[in-house]
């Protein structure tokens, strides 16, 4: 029996790191020929170059497209994704594909969508169904959504949203997040180690600070992402911040974080963290800060507070782990302060459960993906009107 013939594509590691455990599942498997297209910022030093991590997690990069400008402008961003199409659709008639496999919401996986259909290439999604407010990700994630040919949805709420919006009920599978199945498997850190391999206090209290800009706010990145530093800089505490991702506003984001460290010697910045040390650096924090889609999805399995600032992350699925705090000093100094010294607010945000999953979604996305005939039906989309 034939392999079957998969071509993944990931444009940066945050999302990257949620779709390793599905490909590790897909060559476990056995019965799939999987290669890799690696785009923006998995090539650019911003990143760290980070397909490098890519083929040292042993997959076939088969296709490499540069696709960032020397600018973060909308303009550059927005020609990136012609790139984009150019070096996927050569990837895909090349490698002759028979399925590609994206993930999320950034312009990679509406790239990956777009040429599926023009290519008669089915498309598999996953994390469709969403929803987020204030930032393009959302439009985004949507229109991948109805490109796509088979979803794959982190929670209920999100299976149920893919329904609403036309799509046929068996094209749909709950499967959770599949990156809380790799949290599972990552065994623990002990803070003098972590710190000892870090260079960070991590026997101290201390936060994490992963921050983007948002779409709707572009002009407003700066002055943000100051406001923020300054208000844990006056914490006291030691802060390990995540390089943001490669989003319009993240070059004003990254100088802003390196002035900071080289003020604060609190404060330290990481480009990029194999995912181990990554996943014990949160489960020995006090509070993940910022407005990464980590606090609501990582962070809850983790037992993990989260500080969202602003409107990134609102009106997302979230646990009772996240307090959404504004872009105020006052409110953001409460909120450390808060998670610093209130042992029984810690415990109340710490004991929840997540909504994206158990940690088994990669058996339920490689038994789908494996069966599931890749015939015109699949191709074929139908729209399904709501009950009148």
């Amino acid at each position: 029996m034939s392999r079957r013939r998969v071509l993944a594509v990931t444009g940066i590691r945050s999302e990257y790191f949620h779709l390793r455990p599905v490909l590790r599942a897909l060559v476990e498997h056995g019965g799939f020929e999987l290669g890799v297209c690696a785009m923006g910022a998995h090539l650019a030093p911003i990143h760290d170059f980070s397909v490098r991590q890519i083929e040292a997690d042993g997959f076939a990069v088969v296709e490499r497209v540069v696709s960032l400008f020397a600018d973060d402008s909308l303009l550059a961003r927005t020609k990136g994704i012609g790139l984009q199409v150019l070096g996927l659709s050569q990837a895909v008639a090349r490698e002759q594909s028979e399925l590609i496999l994206v993930l999320g919401d950034r312009e990679e996986a509406l790239v990956a969508a777009l040429v599926g259909c023009y290519m008669n290439v089915p498309v598999a999604h996953l994390a469709g169904g969403d929803r987020t407010l204030g930032n393009i990700d959302d439009s985004v994630r949507h229109a991948v959504s109805k490109l796509a040919h088979l979803h794959f949805a982190f929670s209920e709420e999100s299976a149920q949203r893919l329904l609403a919006m036309g799509e046929e009920a068996w094209r749909v599978v709950v499967s959770g997040a599949p990156a809380l199945d790799e949290i599972a498997a990552i065994g623990p850190i002990d803070p003098a180690e972590l710190g000892r391999r870090l260079d960070f206090p991590a026997e101290e209290p201390y936060f994490v600070l992963i921050q983007h800009g948002q779409s709707s706010e572009i002009e407003r990145a700066e002055s943000q992402i100051e406001l923020t530093l300054a208000a844990l800089a006056e914490s006291g505490a030691p802060t390990a911040v995540i390089a943001p991702n490669t989003d319009t506003g993240s070059r004003a984001i990254l100088a802003a974080i390196e002035a900071y460290v080289a003020r604060y010697r609190q404060i330290r910045s990481f480009a990029m963290l194999e995912r181990p040390l990554f996943i014990n650096l949160l489960r020995h924090a006090r509070a993940l800060v910022g407005n990464s889609s980590c606090g609501l999805i990582e962070a809850p399995f983790l037992g993990l507070p989260a500080i969202n600032l602003g409107n990134r992350q609102s009106n997302r699925l979230h646990a009772e782990n996240v307090l959404f705090v504004p872009f105020d000093p006052d409110a953001l100094r409460a909120a450390l302060q808060a998670l610093l010294h209130d042992a029984e607010l810690r415990e109340r945000l710490s004991a929840c459960a997540s909504p994206y999953g158990d940690g088994g979604a990669c058996p339920r996305i490689v038994e789908r993906l494996a069966a599931i005939p890749l015939d015109r039906r699949l191709l074929d989309k139908d729209f399904v009107d709501p009950p009148r």
